[in-house]
């Protein structure tokens, strides 16, 4: 159940001296015995040394570097290098596996496996916790989310995709400092954004956001709409559930953006206005999603093809609909008034005959 390139990182850095290991989400899928979209591999070897032994990667970010391992197909397997634990997000510090492992938010997001001599390096209890269902903290509750507010929508992922029970004291703490979600950076929100309508739980993950209070904060528009109309809210978890449905269903290039931006808008999106034309409510609508995606800030092509979609197959309401649908009017350039006085057949002068008229005189 491992892709071919992630055991080839793998190997390939053993075989130079160097610890590495399958981590993250991909561990759990395997243990839930899933197949993983991705991998993503930690090691003691620095990304410039990844450098040097693949000649297929490319080291990216700034104050953390990172690799990335390319194949053919744009097929990546990321790298990290162990990160110490008096690393942050300003100052970047290599450290130890039992270092990096203290780090990670959350038992089961801890867990390494090596797919070589398959077994599974559990520091923290993540095992036991994902077997028992259970969501267990790694970094003190007092600062796991002050350091990043994004580890509280990952908690509602996790519960979700691998049905854990979030504690009590765990969802006290995230009811009380969802608001910091406000803080959090637009690009890092909306990927978050993508990552849950892609995840194949889409629903559950909204419903645990809702349920945490995470929704208001992370898109407050979607949120009123939904608390204020029990139609809506049905309508877009009915829609989020067929989302899903088609993730399970897709190819290994997943359901692309201009069908989930489709499923999440439908419930949202007002109807067709018949007294304004075709792309005047497509400008119409393009300001309500707007206002409906911010803080987020969605890409534009997405919401456009969305919201023909919504008018096509919801609406029932096509461009070409639309202009067959009107009289095309005539643009015909109008003819010239002859003068009456130059109308009179042969004995009428032409303007140069005139002039030479009026020189004799």
């Amino acid at each position: 159940m491992v892709s071919p390139q992630a055991l080839h990182v793998v190997r390939t850095l053993h075989k130079a001296g160097f610890q590495a290991y399958i981590v993250g989400g991909a561990v759990r899928d395997l243990l839930l015995n899933k197949i993983p979209k991705d991998f993503d591999v930690a090691t003691d070897a620095s990304p410039n040394r990844i450098k040097k032994i693949f000649s297929n990667a490319w080291i990216i970010g700034k104050r953390f570097k990172l690799a990335h391992v390319v194949f053919p197909g744009r097929y990546i397997v990321e790298v990290t290098t162990f990160r110490s634990v008096s690393s942050d997000n300003f100052n970047a510090v290599y450290g130890t596996i039992d270092e990096d492992v203290k780090r990670r938010d959350f038992s089961v997001n801890a867990l390494f496996f090596d797919p070589e001599k398959e077994q599974l390096v559990d520091y923290v209890g993540g095992y036991k916790d994902l077997k028992s269902h259970r969501l267990s903290n790694v970094i003190p509750l007092k600062t796991i989310f002050d350091s990043d507010p994004v580890r509280m929508l990952r908690a509602a992922k996790y519960a979700a995709k691998c049905e854990l029970k979030i504690p009590l004291q765990i969802r006290m703490t995230i009811r009380k400092k969802a608001q910091m979600l406000s803080s959090v950076s637009v690009s890092r929100l909306t990927e978050e954004f993508f990552k849950i309508l892609s995840s194949g739980k889409a629903a559950p993950i909204f419903l645990q956001t809702e349920k945490l209070n995470l929704l208001r904060y992370f898109l407050p528009e979607a949120a009123a709409l939904i608390s204020r109309s029990g139609t809506v809210r049905d309508c877009f978890y009915d829609e989020l559930r067929q989302l899903d449905e088609e993730a399970a269903c897709a190819s290994e290039n997943g359901v692309g953006r201009e069908m989930m931006m489709f499923r999440f808008l439908k419930p949202f999106l007002p109807p067709f206005n018949p007294r304004l034309g075709f792309f005047e409510n497509c400008v119409e609508k393009k300001g309500f999603c707007k206002s409906l995606q911010t803080p987020l800030q969605w890409p534009v092509a997405p919401v456009e093809a969305a919201i023909k979609l919504i008018f096509e197959i919801r609406d029932g309401v096509t461009l070409s609909g639309k202009q067959n649908g009107r009289k095309k009017s005539s643009r015909r350039r109008p003819r010239r008034k002859k003068n009456p006085d130059t109308s009179a057949g042969s004995d009428s002068l032409s303007s140069g005959e005139k002039k030479a008229a009026g020189k004799s005189e």
